[in-house]
């Protein structure tokens, strides 16, 4: 679905208050009409940093049905400040995501006569959960919501169905997220996938975060129009920070104690590398497959560019130097005012409200000036859930019918108030980081082999620069044949 935010943002985030509170659990309508009481498919419900209305697309399920209280239970994840808390909420609390989740679960409920329950655990038990229910056929859970990076091998072992075969689930429609089918189809099946029935897609990108006060004493260069031509590249971003690094005590050391003109950790190589286009693993069309893609040209100079400017500079601390690998350190640094520019999820730029100086936000560049469009990578190699229905569902038709609701009514409730909590957080800060968050969340990437992590290539760059290395050609070499033996042994348990 096309994201956009809109220039009377703040107005309508305030609407959207007063038509969630006027909402109440309304009766079993046609689908011609099965909207919460308030709104019309002309009214915009919209949270603030985005103008949705009631989608055009009709949602198309049985009439009247009645799962007679039926429980619907979800396996979600419990990991920090990356868990599902768009799954259930107990009450109102004048809180925007959780006000909307209570609203659109009680809808949901209502509509269909069932009670959504939710279960949130760690990483590991929902994959030994998911491993000893699914493989002894046992119907515990209608929904899993692994990590990508963990669905992908439950999926290869035969525990989750194809989301296109499951009755009423229409993955195509806009409340999904269409990257994923882009990104990650394989040999016509989808096994795992996201959309407006989460907030996590939207909150695990990565981003850029800005000191706007420092950057207007650093330079006159508008860095929002930098973007907007598409100019915004490696190049460009090295340019605004070389120069901000200062020895701010003058012990002659650069530390925690000094002022930095980037934060970064090794990983944001991967982030560099994807945001320019290139995929780890790209579409083999002559022979329906896939095949690693780390090895040609342009991709070895990207790799080549990215390492020198990962490894050659001094004015950003990669984690190498301890403290700097600490997140909550890095943020705290950030919000003092001693670093120009950080590489983050939106997730924590949402937290960032108590920061004493304005700031802004930004995608991650393009690699040059010859590249059309930006691209958005997600943390789906860690912390980004994936949607599954299992195998031992009893009755799929049901599955269908209750997780296609959820998402279609997570349009209508959900995604306004991310945006008004997006809105709160961020833009009565900085009104024009709205243009760049239409950018971000819609130029999202999913790259097959960054999630399925064939012969640990998810990696690769990361230890490169871990080791201070730039002979990348010969690691790059050494994956060749290992990743695509791995992906022809995946495509035979997809056939």
């Amino acid at each position: 679905m096309k994201k956009t935010i809109s220039a009377v943002c703040l107005f309508l985030a305030l609407c959207m208050m007063f038509v969630l509170a006027a909402c109440d659990n309304t009766p079993k309508q046609s689908n011609e009409t099965k909207q919460p009481q308030g709104t019309t498919s002309s009214v915009a419900t919209t949270g603030g940093a985005k103008t949705t209305e009631i989608p055009e697309e009709k949602l198309e399920i049985p009439e009247n049905v009645d799962f007679e209280e039926y429980e619907f239970n979800i396996l979600g994840l419990s990991q920090g400040d990356y868990s599902h808390i768009d799954l259930v909420a107990e009450d109102i609390q004048e809180e925007p995501i959780n006000d909307a989740v209570y609203e659109r679960n009680n809808f949901v409920q209502d509509l269909l006569n069932i009670k959504i329950n939710a279960k949130i655990d760690t990483k590991a038990n929902v994959v030994s959960t998911a491993r000893s229910n699914i493989g002894s056929g046992l119907d515990a859970y209608d929904l899993y919501l692994p990590t990508m990076s963990d669905a992908a091998p439950l999926a290869q072992s035969g525990l989750f169905e194809d989301l296109y075969t499951v009755p009423y689930l229409n993955v195509h429609k806009p409340w999904w997220d269409q990257s994923v089918i882009r990104d990650l189809d394989i040999n016509g099946h989808l096994y795992f996938t996201t959309g407006e029935i989460s907030i996590l897609d939207d909150d695990l990108c990565f981003v850029l975060v800005f000191n706007k006060v420092a950057m207007q004493e650093k330079t006159d260069v508008d860095v929002y129009q930098i973007v907007r031509d598409k100019k915004w590249t490696l190049g460009a971003l090295e340019q605004l920070i070389k120069d901000y690094n200062d020895d701010t005590n003058g012990d002659g050391k650069m530390d925690d104690k000094d002022q930095w003109g980037m934060m970064l950790n090794e990983n944001n190589i991967t982030i560099f590398y994807l945001s320019a286009g290139e995929r780890m693993v790209g579409r083999d069309e002559e022979n329906n497959s896939f095949k690693f893609a780390m090895t040609g040209s342009r991709a070895s100079d990207v790799i080549s560019k990215t390492l020198d400017f990962m490894l050659d500079n001094e004015f950003f601390m990669t984690g190498k130097g301890g403290w700097a690998g600490d997140a909550n350190t890095q943020l705290a640094k950030f919000m003092d005012g001693s670093v120009l520019i950080r590489a983050t999820v939106f997730k924590v730029v949402r937290n960032m409200r108590s920061m004493e100086f304005d700031f802004g936000v930004l995608p991650n560049p393009m690699f040059d000036d010859d590249q059309k469009e930006y691209f958005t990578p997600t943390s789906s190699q860690g912390y980004l859930p994936g949607l599954c229905v299992p195998t031992s569902a009893e009755d799929l038709e049901r599955t269908g019918i209750i997780t296609e609701a959820l998402a279609y009514y997570s349009h209508v409730y959900l995604t306004p108030a991310f945006y008004d909590a997006a809105l709160n957080g961020i833009l009565l800060r900085d009104q024009e980081s709205s243009e760049m968050l239409d950018i971000i969340f819609n130029t999202k990437v999913y790259d097959i082999g960054y999630i399925y992590n064939f012969a640990d290539m998810a990696f690769s760059l990361r230890k490169l620069v871990q080791n201070g290395s730039k002979a990348f050609t010969s690691e790059m070499d050494k994956l060749t044949d290992p990743v695509n033996t791995a992906i022809g042994e995946m495509m035979d348990k997809f056939a």
